[in-house]
């Protein structure tokens, strides 16, 4: 903790006028030494940019102005070594004070088994009241861990990648072919669309995201989740091994129909380290057809430049609720390291406290590296299309009250991401908040992640034939030990129900 103001003592004496001058707050005392200010370490991913210290330096300043004697620095890891370097902080005891964590990744339970993260309930408490005013209780609520709080949910809607895909409307009208409502009217019009454009056409599919949830909610029995590669479960808590229902099946049989049309590419198993490479540069040639969460990328701006395009978003099984499969997909974390935890979410505090803050670290300086185009929306200056100074990740820490989209976004990607939803209109999903342990089968729980990518990955993207290779395959994850470790998540599983009623 950084050190106490330290007061001035007053000595009492008999003289009551002295005793006033010596209670009197508005007095100054030219002994009384200024609040320290507290430097603050904050670890991410990625690489640094010509503007970082000019930015941080802003930062720092308004958070002088504002009455937060705190000072950030920006602590970059690459992106190829940021497992390893984090691991070695941790365990050597470096001192840092608050880093990102990717929970669709190595999550916050992953750092706190690890002893890496602290709980933040009490800070939160007494000098966070901004952070929890934007962040919904049942954000919170999904990111306890034994009933305390570790992480400061980086909140975005993830209601618009999970439930819609976005259509070339204008090659569907092309072709007379009205919206599909199944995965067999897709199907039908992906192969007239390609008999008559050929190479020219292609479905962005990224299998190391999202972008199977829209297409599973043409599913009967949608809702449902995945977890770990491995498990299904649907909303009464059933927990089964996804590879061995019939869901995975159709999915698999579907995505082989797109593999053997080529609508997909013929390397997209090597592609998934680099799916977005490929995506920008079909998205850059006019060959998409359909993507999920399209119109939430920066990509509009391509389409922006091509005037007889048109848009629009289709949702499997509109009578059904809009799924919420997770709370949040990022966070951030005080580092057990730090000896300055409460100042570190106070400084996440002042950086919800209001739109300039958040703008200020997310984007840059105003009219530098970024263009104010109304509310939620921005333009980058001309002299920074190609590559801008500023390199901070919205996802970090983005927030729906405060996050900007390109002034090119459809104001249907704003408004859907940016609304407050009404119970009616979402089901949430039953196990939004657990987090499996897998080291207590982590011998089988390796060897069945290992067999999962070399067999059954294939499978599941269509290039190997579901009917040939499916039995081999599922030995190879029964050897592995798939089992035992479905086994251990039930009984985790219903732990947990039991103790979040």
């Amino acid at each position: 903790m950084y050190k106490k103001i330290i007061s001035i003592l007053c000595i009492v004496t008999v003289t009551s006028t002295l005793l006033a001058g010596c209670t009197n707050k508005t007095s100054k005392n030219t002994n009384e030494k200024p609040k320290e200010v507290v430097s603050l370490k904050y670890v991410v991913p990625g690489d640094s940019s010509p503007d970082d210290e000019k930015i941080t330096d802003a930062v720092n300043q308004k958070m002088l102005k504002d009455g937060y004697n705190l000072k950030l620095q920006l602590v970059y890891i690459p992106w190829d070594t940021w497992e390893q370097k984090l691991e070695i902080m941790m365990s050597s005891g470096e001192e840092f004070d608050m880093f990102q964590v990717m929970e669709t990744w190595y999550n916050t339970a992953f750092y706190k088994s690890r002893d890496g993260v602290v709980p933040i309930d009490s800070y939160l408490n007494e000098v966070g009241k901004n952070i929890k005013a934007v962040i919904p209780d049942y954000v919170w609520k999904a990111g306890k861990i034994d009933g305390k709080t570790y992480s400061i949910p980086a909140l975005t809607e993830t209601l618009t990648k999970y439930n819609y895909l976005t259509l070339r409307k204008d090659i569907f009208d092309k072709y007379n072919l009205k919206m599909p409502t199944t995965l067999d009217e897709l199907l039908n019009a992906f192969k007239t669309i390609k008999k008559g454009e050929g190479n020219n056409i292609s479905y962005y599919y990224n299998p190391g995201s999202e972008h199977r949830y829209p297409l599973e909610r043409a599913l009967a029995s949608f809702p449902f989740a995945h977890d770990k590669n491995v498990v299904m479960i649907d909303q009464k808590s059933n927990i089964k091994s996804w590879i061995e229902t019939d869901e995975f099946k159709q999915m698999s049989n579907f995505l082989r129909e797109l593999y053997l049309g080529g609508m997909l590419p013929k390397d997209i198993l090597t592609l998934k380290s680099s799916n977005s490479v490929f995506g920008e540069n079909e998205l850059k040639a006019g060959r998409t057809l359909l993507a999920a969460d399209l119109e939430s990328t920066a990509y509009q701006s391509v389409f922006a430049s091509m005037p007889n395009v048109k848009l629009e978003n289709i949702e499997f099984s509109p009578e059904k609720k809009l799924f919420r499969s997770s709370a949040y997909s990022n966070s951030n974390v005080i580092s057990a390291t730090s000896k300055h935890p409460k100042e570190a979410v106070q400084f996440f505090n002042w950086f919800y406290a209001n739109q300039e803050n958040y703008d200020l670290l997310t984007y840059g300086i105003k009219d530098v590296n970024w263009i104010d185009k109304g509310t939620h929306l921005l333009d980058v200056p001309a002299d920074k299309k190609e590559k801008n100074t500023f390199s901070f990740a919205d996802w970090q820490t983005e927030n729906t009250k405060f996050k900007r989209y390109s002034k090119d976004a459809s104001q249907w990607l704003v408004d859907a991401s940016t609304k407050t939803y009404k119970d009616s209109e979402v089901e949430n999903y039953v196990g939004m908040g657990f987090n499996f342990d897998s080291s207590t089968v982590a011998t089988e729980f390796a060897n069945v992640q290992t067999a999962y990518t070399t067999s059954i990955m294939p499978i599941y993207l269509g290039v190997i034939d579901y009917d040939k290779a499916y039995p081999q395959a599922l030995k190879k994850m029964k050897d592995a030990g798939l089992d035992k470790v479905i086994a251990e998540y039930k009984k985790q599983f219903t732990d947990w129900k039991s103790k979040n009623k």
